[in-house]
């Protein structure tokens, strides 16, 4: 099984939460908790994020679907609601694609790869400088500090953040520079490259709820709206003053959205 952090009770109804890109279980510290309340959570460090591991893995969405779902069968969980963010939206979606048996829920933070890339790659154009140039086009800790800022809405400096803040530059600042480049530059090559049809987005059955940070500078907030327009019946939840991760800027917050949508 892959590494990954666990709250709550194994006998209650499972959640797993999903991050995105250079994340890892650890953005759910906060939030993990706080959502254990009669839940399993279980918060899975995807393959490919890590020191070790940076830019040698395969990253189809359809590899980490097959990833999450041994995780679940590792760990006895028949049935899970999946909440993702950012990257991790798009393989929660793949997971719910490819064994909706196995999907009760699934709730979208901010998903990236289910519209076309023009809507979403579009928001990136300071971070596909050095993905288009090569590891000289900025320097290591320049993009760590714009890693960060494109994450947070909030400033870098706010006492509310600090704490996470730090935890995050520490965990970027641990990865090979090189290794951080062509890890980025090859999952969102292979999201862009296997956006979902329509039609088969549409087909997804089970209950759906999207959460999004007003203040999102990566994937704005239109991308929602078209979302929506495949899943009528989906709810939204808008947060204001929050960023890409709004389970890290306002865990009480967002818990508190996707406990409405899981309800």
């Amino acid at each position: 099984m892959i590494p990954h952090r666990t709250w709550g009770n194994p006998k209650d109804p499972a959640l797993l939460l999903l991050h995105g890109m250079w994340g890892g279980a650890r953005h759910w510290e906060e939030a993990g908790p706080l959502l254990a309340q009669g839940r399993f959570v279980v918060a899975p460090d995807l393959p490919g994020f890590s020191a070790e591991g940076g830019g040698r893995h395969d990253y189809h969405p359809a590899r980490f679907a097959g990833d999450v779902l041994a995780l679940m069968d590792g760990l006895g969980i028949a049935r899970a609601a999946l909440a993702g963010n950012s990257l991790g939206g798009r393989v929660a979606v793949e997971t719910a694609l490819t064994s909706p048996e196995r999907v009760s829920h699934l709730v979208l933070v901010a998903p990236a790869g289910l519209t076309p890339p023009a809507t979403w790659l579009s928001a990136l154009p300071k971070w596909k400088v050095p993905l288009e140039d090569g590891p000289t086009a900025i320097e290591p800790k320049g993009y760590l500090e714009l890693t960060l800022t494109q994450i947070f809405a909030r400033p870098l400096s706010d006492p509310s953040i600090a704490a996470v803040v730090a935890r995050e530059r520490a965990a970027l600042a641990a990865l090979p520079f090189a290794a951080f480049l062509n890890g980025s530059a090859r999952c969102l090559t292979e999201m862009s490259k296997s956006v979902p049809d329509p039609a088969r987005l549409a087909s997804i059955a089970c209950p759906k709820g999207l959460i999004w940070g007003r203040e999102d500078r990566l994937i704005l907030l239109e991308v929602a709206e078209r979302l929506r327009a495949l899943w009528p019946s989906s709810r939204l939840e808008v947060l204001g003053g929050l960023g890409h991760c709004p389970q890290m800027e306002d865990p009480r917050g967002f818990s508190a959205a996707l406990d409405r949508m899981l309800a």
